[in-house]
């Protein structure tokens, strides 16, 4: 019977959980649509996003790294910036 229930827990929490992200990445998908069809659009929103982007993926390797020397230089923020306006 405990058996059964903790499993009814588990799916329980499982539900819950699976509607909280999916409505987590609704409302972060609609502000970016919102953003970019503001006029004049939003860009510093997608830029900031952007660098937060390589400054965890840089955060991945050592100081150092091939890998992290690579994301350094290719994900431009100041490039991506120019891009989009």
């Amino acid at each position: 019977m405990a058996e059964d229930t903790n499993e009814h827990i588990n799916i329980d929490q499982d539900k819950l959980e699976k509607q909280i992200r999916d409505q987590y990445y609704r409302a972060y998908f609609d502000v970016l649509k919102e953003k970019v069809e503001q006029d004049p659009p939003d860009y510093e929103w997608i830029v900031r996003l952007y660098e937060e982007i390589k400054l965890k993926l840089v955060k991945l390797f050592k100081e150092g790294s091939t890998t992290r020397k690579e994301i350094e230089e290719i994900l431009d923020v100041e490039l991506f910036d120019q891009m989009l306006r």
